[in-house]
């Protein structure tokens, strides 16, 4: 999963462009230290956007996660910044941080430390990013990374696994739905619901079959309402039930069939 921001500096407003997979990513979380104290938390905004205002004469570390993922430290050191610099506009970008998702079994000791650090330069006279402590500390994210991409394969692997028995139980449910054998049909879409929740075709179909399950149970009693008029030689009353169940399943042969047979009932009762 990918975190990209910029970073504008406007005295001391920091301006972040959230983006996860390109896009503006609105569901970030971001706490903030100030001095190693908590100091606030916040998240962007539905641009992806992060604006905030730092005080100078401290020392912040910008912590960046989401919902079920790993969390990137970022350091801004604004602790011995001249005064003459507190009224100068300064603007940089910081370019991407990538964050991922947490996997069992991964050690995450190595973020404990921040990933990046941003400080004033004296020998420049000016904010920079801290290359020689970013240096340090790649080796170890990039070996970090490797099991993370690694854990990231196998869980590929694992939901096209999933997808596959998926698409197995949505299939056959549409082949009992076609047989309107309804029942073994939302067996199966409920199957396949288990394995991907969030997946909506077969919820969808599950709402289907339940409606036409429900047409079954309605015509059934409408059939056999019809039957028992029939038996009392109530033709009038039998005819509107058949009519009935024949407008619900007019494909179904039987509640034709006798609604034409007490059709004849009543013309000849009528001659």
């Amino acid at each position: 999963m990918q975190l990209l921001f910029l970073l504008a500096y406007l005295v001391r407003n920091q301006v972040f462009q959230v983006k996860h997979q390109g896009s503006s990513y609105s569901e970030a979380s971001i706490e903030i230290k100030k001095d190693q104290s908590f100091y606030d938390k916040t998240g962007t905004n539905q641009s992806g956007e992060f604006s905030y205002i730092f005080n100078y004469g401290a020392i912040y570390h910008i912590y960046f996660g989401g919902s079920g993922m790993a969390t990137k430290c970022l350091e801004l050191d604004l602790k011995e910044v001249p005064a003459r610099e507190q009224k100068i506009l300064h603007d940089w970008e910081l370019g991407e941080l990538s964050l991922f998702k947490t996997y069992e079994g991964i050690d995450l000791t190595v973020l404990e430390k921040p990933v990046g650090r941003i400080h004033y330069d004296t020998e420049i006279e000016d904010f920079t990013i801290d290359y020689k402590y970013g240096a340090s500390r790649e080796k170890q994210i990039h070996k970090l990374q490797k099991v993370v991409a690694a854990a990231q394969e196998v869980e590929s692997l694992e939901l096209k696994d999933l997808e596959n028995a998926y698409s197995e139980f949505v299939k056959k449910g549409d082949d009992y739905y076609r047989d309107r054998n309804y029942e073994y049909a939302l067996a199966f879409y409920r199957k396949a619901t288990k394995l991907i929740p969030e997946n909506t075709k077969a919820p969808e179909k599950i709402v289907a079959t339940n409606i036409e399950i429900e047409k079954n149970a309605k015509f059934k009693d409408l059939v056999l309402s019809g039957d028992e008029l029939f038996k009392k030689e109530e033709w009038v009353l039998a005819k509107d039930q058949y009519k009935k169940a024949s407008a619900l399943k007019n494909s179904e042969p039987d509640s034709v069939i006798k609604f034409k047979e007490v059709l004849n009932k009543i013309i000849n009762a009528k001659n």
